[in-house]
C-alpha cells in the first residue's frame, strides 16, 4: 500500500531510534542465511576514521540526541529525538545530516551492491519535508552516483512502513503453512 507498491526491487532504509532496511530483490524479501539481510545499520562506514563504528552508532536519533545533550549541555532526557531535524542548522545536527554524512554512505553502498529500483527512507526522519531534497544533494556530490539510475524518496507510510513491512513479511512466511488453532 506504500511507494514501493509496484517494484520488484528496493531497499528500504529506516532511521528513528535505530536504523534498519530490508532489501526486496526479484519480487520476494531477501532474508540472507541468518535472516539479517538489509541490516543497513550494522555496515561500517569509514573504518579509518570510526573504527568499527557501525551507522547505528552515528545515525540513530538516540544517539543524535545524546550528541546534541552533550554538546549543549543539557539532559539527555530533555531532548526528543525527532525534533532534531527541525534544527538542521545547528552544528550538532548538521554534522550527521549533510555533506559526506554516512547515510548518504550507506545509500550509495546499498545501491551499489543491491542496484535496486528505488531506495525508500522510512522512520521517524521521513516526516522532515528537508530531508530528501539533503539527501539526493549529497548523493549528487559521489561522482559514480551518475552510474546509477536509482530513486531516492520517502516511504509513504513514513514511521509506520516498517512495522507494515513486517506485517508483510509475517503473512508471505506464514503464508501456506499449517494454521495452528488458537486456544
Amino acid at each position: 500500500s506504500g511507494n514501493a507498491v509496484k517494484l520488484d526491487d528496493f531497499c528500504a532504509d529506516h532511521h528513528d531510534s535505530g536504523v534498519g532496511g530490508a532489501l526486496f530483490l526479484d519480487g520476494r524479501i531477501r532474508r540472507g542465511k541468518d535472516w539479517r539481510a538489509g541490516e543497513l545499520g550494522m555496515m561500517i562506514p569509514n573504518y579509518e576514521t570510526g573504527g568499527f563504528h557501525t551507522m547505528q552508532d552515528y545515525l540513530s536519533t538516540i544517539v543524535l540526541a545524546e550528541e546534541y545533550a552533550k554538546e549543549f549541555d543539557v539532559p539527555t532526557g530533555s531532548i526528543v529525538p525527532a525534533t532534531l531535524f527541525h534544527r538542521l542548522d545547528e552544528r550538532v545536527c548538521a554534522r550527521s545530516w549533510t555533506g559526506g554524512s554516512t547515510i548518504f554512505i550507506g545509500i550509495f553502498n546499498i545501491v551499489a551492491v543491491a542496484d535496486p529500483e528505488c531506495v525508500l527512507l522510512g522512520g521517524g526522519i521521513c516526516r522532515e519535508q528537508q530531508l530528501l531534497p539533503l539527501v539526493n544533494a549529497a548523493l549528487d556530490k559521489i561522482p559514480q552516483w551518475s552510474d546509477f539510475h536509482t530513486v531516492v524518496k520517502r516511504c509513504r507510510h513514513t514511521n509506520n512502513a516498517g512495522l507494515i513491512g513486517a506485517y508483510y513479511a509475517f503473512e508471505t512466511e506464514v503464508e501456506g503453512m499449517e494454521k495452528v488453532p488458537i486456544r
